[in-house]
This record gives structure tokens, sequence and C-alpha cells, in this order.
């Protein structure tokens, strides 16, 4: 099942043709100059463009709905005259509109922590034309004002005003959302607090939360895992398999074999499809040792990413995997939910009002580059491994070199001209210092390799796993992002059809027909709402993996990556540069001529 690269489950869109990797990932694996598509600070719309000025007088000259003055007086009873972009989002929440189409109009009308009356009516008009399913523009709004006929809303106030009164007593006291809090890396905001304070990192127990938060120096704390190889293989003649040992700070080691990790795999990608998360090494029967190793080392970069992804890692099937001793006995005796994660999580207003107006654009920029990030990373893998083979091969030579000089001062003991001659046994004394001197050094390159092996390409070849599962993050949204609400929709629409009909004919029965009719509509709209509340945490999930996964992992930790090999590379250079001054001063007291001539 595993024996091979995964099938092509996903359609090709453009990324590639395979579901989470076509091609070994094993192979050997510049970020230069790519101009990141982000900022430090929180990513906000553009500024909308002026309001036509026919709305300067909209007050004065146009004649509004009273549902307009209504939802303003609930949306500011302190009459400030202006109200915060939660509170209007929360008033556009009851028009049964779409989150994109208000999350559009949103951005229309003011890209301010605040919005004015003015603006809030605006935003109501818009609201209205929405509902008309006309086109959602100023200028279109613009008309109806110069008209003097605002189209009018259709909002559930009063549901507005239970949620005002039970959760926000004094709405209007809410502190504004303050541009300089990033709830994308340190966490959300507190509605109720100052929006620059933030709680702390979750605990590693914490309950599962919609928004992971990497928090301040987050990669100071990384969960530390390793994987180690029970040397010998277990099971039957015909069905031997590799045990791994892994070891995290969760508690005592445990054995898996690599189904086990596909199985971890499966899971996670089932629960979590709009979450970055790596592929897994493929498999292979019959694997020699340098295959083995190496598909050591993949297993171990995709759980030092899972368990250290600031949603993924407060899985309970992952800590099951990091902690069960016997997983393939729990599993017999346990239920395991593949229930995909937005069905039991919500986000807020607030979470959602920090989408940006314009992700589509900026995940259209991840993906334009992803397929040649994958391609310069996989390249710069493979010329870092030869780099890295290449010394030592160095350091083998410089052993062999060695081996040689030392059989030339065993193959010639003595002076053919005299016993104890002084030239010849002070030069001969240097060629063996020489030869100790080059022997350290090649063992100092071996170690270096060794180091940089472990370190330094590890850390490059995460880099490209990285863009290898955020390809497959873009491949998993294609084909599982779809939903049926249009079709829903006009399902509602026929029954609500069938429903007046069957109360007008009022046929013998017509009581119990009504009622499933009506059944039948609410299941539809419950599905309707769930299905928006679906797209919604996509679009939360995408831009949470962008903003805070990718990131800050492809810029942190390869700063990291290239300090760490910068720090190594000196003192590598340092070391060696010390033998090199010593084998100097010890090669000074070499004679150069005879004490005595012929």
């Amino acid at each position: 099942m595993f024996n091979a690269p995964r099938p092509n489950l996903y359609p090709s869109n453009g990324l590639g043709s395979a579901s989470f990797v076509d091609e070994n990932p094993l192979s050997g694996s510049t970020y230069g100059g790519v101009e990141d598509p982000w900022s430090s600070t929180p990513a906000l719309p553009p500024p909308p463009p002026p309001l036509p000025s026919v709305f300067g007088n909209i007050l004065v000259d146009a004649t509004v709905p009273a549902v307009y003055q209504r939802a303003f007086e609930l949306a500011d009873p302190s009459g400030s005259g202006e109200v915060s972009v939660n509170i209007l989002v929360r008033t556009l929440s009851t028009s049964g509109l779409s989150s994109s189409s208000i999350d559009r109009i949103i951005n229309l009308v003011s890209s301010r922590p605040r919005v004015s009356k003015l603006e809030f009516y605006i935003a109501l008009g818009l609201v209205a034309l929405a509902q008309e399913n006309k086109d959602i523009g100023i200028e279109q709004l613009a008309a109806y004002a110069h008209n003097n006929t605002f189209p009018t809303p259709v909002l559930n106030l009063s549901s507005f005003v239970s949620a005002s009164s039970t959760s926000h007593p004094a709405l209007s006291d809410i502190p504004p959302y303050s541009e300089s809090a990033d709830p994308w890396i340190y966490g959300d905001p507190s509605l109720n607090g100052h929006p620059s304070t933030f709680p702390p990192p979750p605990r590693p127990n914490a309950p599962s939360s919609v928004t992971g938060a990497l928090g301040f120096n987050w990669w100071k704390t990384q969960t530390n895992v390793e994987i180690s190889t029970v040397p010998e293989k277990q099971g039957f003649i015909l069905a031997r398999y590799t045990v791994y040992m892994v070891q995290t700070d969760r508690g005592a080691s445990v054995a898996r074999r690599y189904s086990e990790f596909a199985y971890l795999f499966d899971c996670l990608v089932r629960r979590y499809p709009f979450r970055l998360i790596p592929c897994l090494p493929p498999k292979r029967f019959g694997g020699d040792v340098n295959f083995l190793e190496q598909r050591r080392k993949g297993l171990l970069r995709f759980l030092r990413f899972v368990v250290n992804h600031p949603v993924i890692r407060e899985d309970g099937l992952l800590a099951v995997f990091l902690t069960e001793p016997n997983l393939e006995a729990w599993r017999k005796h346990s239920s395991i939910s593949l229930e995909e994660e937005s069905s039991s999580k919500r986000i807020d207003r607030v979470q959602e009002m920090g989408i940006p107006s314009d992700l589509e654009e900026r995940t259209a920029e991840v993906r334009r580059r992803i397929n040649p990030l994958i391609e310069q990373w996989t390249r710069l893998c493979i010329v870092a491994e030869r780099i890295l083979k290449r010394r030592e091969s160095t350091a083998s030579d410089i052993s062999r070199l060695t081996t040689t000089m030392n059989a030339l001062a065993e193959e010639n003991p003595e002076s053919w001209r005299a016993d104890g001659d002084e030239f010849y046994l002070g030069v001969r004394q240097g060629l063996l210092t020489t030869s100790r001197r080059f022997r350290l050094h090649a063992d100092l390159l071996e170690r270096r390799a060794r180091q940089t092996l472990v370190t330094s390409l590890e850390a490059l070849k995460a880099q490209r796993d990285l863009y290898i599962a955020t390809r497959d993050l873009f491949l998993r949204h294609d084909r599982l992002s779809g939903d049926e609400v249009e079709k829903l929709k006009k399902r509602v629409e026929m029954s609500s059809q069938k429903l007046e009909a069957i109360k007008n004919a009022r046929k013998d029965g017509w009581a119990a027909e009504a009622d499933k009719v009506l059944s039948s509509i609410e299941l539809d709209q419950s599905a309707i709402a769930a299905a928006l509340a679906r797209r919604v945490f996509i679009r939360h999930s995408t831009w949470h993996e962008l903003r805070v996964v990718l990131y800050n992992r492809e810029n942190t930790l390869l700063s990291q990556a290239l300090q760490g090999f910068a720090r190594e590379e000196r003192e590598f250079m340092e070391s060696s540069l010390l033998g090199w001054a010593a084998l100097t001063d010890e090669l000074q007291s070499m004679p150069l001529e005879p004490v005595s001539h012929f």
C-alpha cells in the first residue's frame, strides 16, 4: 500500500499531479531574492476608494428606511456617532448573507477600525443590494441615493438585540481593534481587555483551539523529537520490518514501525485537510542501509513538524502515537474519529475580520511560486549533499595520505648515508609530524561533514518539505473545499414553493405533509448554514497556515539554519587554522641542510 509514491488522488491544478508527493522526497532535495508576500504587521486590505461625493449629504437630502436608524441605535446605544467594525459585522450577520459578501461590504465601506454613521448606512444599503442579487458596488448605491430611493435591507434585529444584551451589555464600550496587534502570531486579543494584551502561548495539554499561535521566541521552545533505528528487524522471514524508537519529552520512548507512521499521517490529513502537513518518505521492500537511514531522517522531519505545529500538536491521536507503548493493541480497542476539523470548530467574528479581503490574490501568488521553490530547494539540497560527500571524500583521501606518509617513514627508517644522520632524522620527524596533523585534520573534516549532514542539510530538506506540504495543502483545498450551498438553496426555494402550494390547496392530510416539507426545509437551511460556516473556517485555516506556519517557518528556521551553519563553519575553520598554525610551528625545526657536507 505504501510501497510507492502516493497515487494521484487530487486533480492537477498547475501544482503537480500527486496528492502528497509523486517524486521521491528522499532524493537529494534559492530562496534568494523572493519578496515575502506579508509584512510583519497584520495584513490589512488597501484603503477603499473615496466615497462618491453624493453621499456627503445623504443624512440631509436622502430619506433612509427606518430599519437603518433602528439598526444604528442598537449598534450605538451611547450615541457616539460611530461603531466598531466588529459591531457592524454583527449587524450585517443578521441579514443572512454569506460571510464572503459581508467581508466584501466591510472592505468596501472602510479600512479603519471604526465606522461612522454614514459608513454604517452605506453598508446596510450594500446589504440590501446583495439581498436583491444585485452587484455590490458603491456606484450602484450612489444611484439609489441620487433618486432618494435607498433599498431596504432585511435584518433580523431581534436576534442582534438578544445577542447584544446577553453577551455584551455595552457593546459600544468594547475597545477598538488595534492595527498593531497581530493575532495570527501571538494569539487573539481579548475582546474585554486591552487589544495589545496577548494570552500566553498554549500549554502542551491545553484544549484544542482554532487559532494556533506560535508565541514570542517560539523557535526556542520547539518540542524535541529523536528517532533511532532498532538494529534487528522484526517479523517473519517474508514479512520483516524495521522498528523505530521514538523519543520525546512527553514520556518514555516507544517503538513504531513505518505502517504506524503512515496510519498517523492519513488520520491527520483527514482531520486537518486544510493544515500544512509534510509528506512521509516512501516505503520500499528490500531497501539498503542508506535508504533506511534517509527514510529515518524523513520520518524525523515529519514528526518534528507536526509536534510543533500550533494546532496539530494538540491532537489527541498524536499524543497517543508519542506515548502509547503498544499502538496496534490500542487501535483494536479504541475508536478513532476522522471527522474534519471544521465540523467541530468555529471561529468568531473577530477572527473572521482578521482574514484579509485579498486572501485569494495572496494565495494565488503563493501558488505561482510554490513549484519553482520546490524545484530550487530540491536542487539546493542535492548540491549541498554533493558538497558534503566531497568533504567526506576529502577526509578519506587525507586519511589515505597520512597512511602513505607513515608507510614511507616505515619503509625508509634509516639514512642510506650513515646511521644517526641528524639531517635525515630531522626531515623524517617532520614527515611524521605532518602525517599526524593530517590525521587530526581528516578527523576534524569528517566530523564537520557529519555534523553538517544532521544539522544544516536536514534544515534545508525541512525547508523543501515545507514547500511540498504547501503544494499538497493547495491540492487538498482544490479537492475538498467545495460544497452544495447553491444546490441546497435551490432545493429550499422549491420546497418553499411546494409548502405554499400545500397550504393553499388544503387537501386532506395537508398539515402532516406541510410539516414534512417544513422539516426538509429546516434541514436544508441547517446544512446551508453549516456549509457557509465551513467556507469561513477554510478561509481562516488557509490564512493561518500561510501567515503563521509557512511565513514564520520559511523565514525563522532558515535564519536559524544559516546562522548555525556559519557559526559551525567558523568554529571548524578556526580549529583547522589552529591545527595548521601548530604544524607550521612544529615544522620550523626541520633542518634545511646537513650539519656536515660530503
